[in-house]
């Protein structure tokens, strides 16, 4: 379980490394920690299809590519 957001961000980048094709990330500020995910993804390439789920929304597509 990473402590840090830098820690956070070198497991995320070797998960995506080596092809993972699901990441569950656990958090108690889900805006924060998206928007850090997509924008570390964006840096990378084109945004891959990112969802997320909530209690309350159920499984919904975060950014314009995920929708389609």
């Amino acid at each position: 379980m990473a402590s840090s957001m830098e820690e956070f961000a070198s497991v995320f980048r070797a998960a995506r490394s080596v092809s993972t094709p699901l990441v569950a990330v656990r958090t108690a500020d889900p805006a924060s920690t998206i928007r850090f995910v997509t924008e570390t993804v964006e840096q990378e390439r084109r945004l891959p299809h990112v969802v997320a789920w909530d209690v309350m929304r159920g499984l919904w597509a975060i950014g314009k590519e995920s929708s389609e």
